[in-house]
Formats: C-alpha cells, structure tokens, sequence
C-alpha cells in the first residue's frame, strides 16, 4: 500500500471529518466510518431516540428506544467524546436534567442555546 503524505490544510480536513463523522472501535484505536450511521445527527440523551453500539467484529447497531414515525429523523446522542455538538433538537448541549436541577437550586440563570419549552421568569 502506498502511503500518501497530506498538507496540514488536508489533515486539518481530515481530523474535522473523523471528529464530526466517525466513531471509536472499542479498544479507542481505530476510528470507523460508517456510511449509513454517519447520517444521524446529534441529540442530546434526553431527546435521542436511538442508542449505538460498535461491536468487536466493528459492526455498529443503532438501536430505536422511543418511537420514531416514518419518514422522521432519527438522532442519537454521540457521547461526551462529542460534547462539542449541540442538541440538533433542543439546540443545547445541557442535558434537561441538569437543566431542571440548576432552576430548582435557584440558578436559573439562562445559558446560549437552553431552551426547555418554558418561558422565561421576570426577576
């Protein structure tokens, strides 16, 4: 095999490309792409309706957990490995948990990009 030597403009594409589109094998040395898989977009675990796994033999299985109705988009949540997306849906990268837990405890100072359906408190 013939090794092909990349200018750091290619390699900076490269790396955004695996970052963005690939997933980890499971002993974290080898990236996958996947072409199927590499279509579905970030949720975060509150509004993800699907789980993946990679296997050993490198098979991913994406696997439903809510209802999806034909023709919708599936999401799955990429994992703290990919903290730097934001929810394709809520369009935060705090899960609602947190959200929830942080107004609860009186810091319900708003953040770019939280949404949760409610609208805001006057002070």
């Amino acid at each position: 095999m013939r090794r092909y030597n990349m200018n750091v403009t290619e390699s900076a594409c490269l790396d955004k490309f695996k970052r963005d589109c690939a997933f980890q094998d499971p002993s974290g040395t080898r990236v996958l792409i996947y072409s199927l898989v590499s279509n579905i977009n970030h949720a975060c675990p509150d509004c993800a309706q699907a789980t993946f796994l990679v296997a050993e033999a490198y098979d991913i299985t994406v696997t439903l957990v809510k209802d999806v109705r034909a023709g919708e988009e599936i999401f799955i949540d990429f994992g703290e490995a990919r903290s730097h997306f934001d929810c394709s849906l809520c369009n935060t990268r705090e899960p609602i948990w947190k959200r929830r837990k942080r107004k609860k405890d009186g810091r319900d100072t708003k953040r770019r990009g939280d949404t949760d359906g409610e609208e805001p408190q006057n002070p």
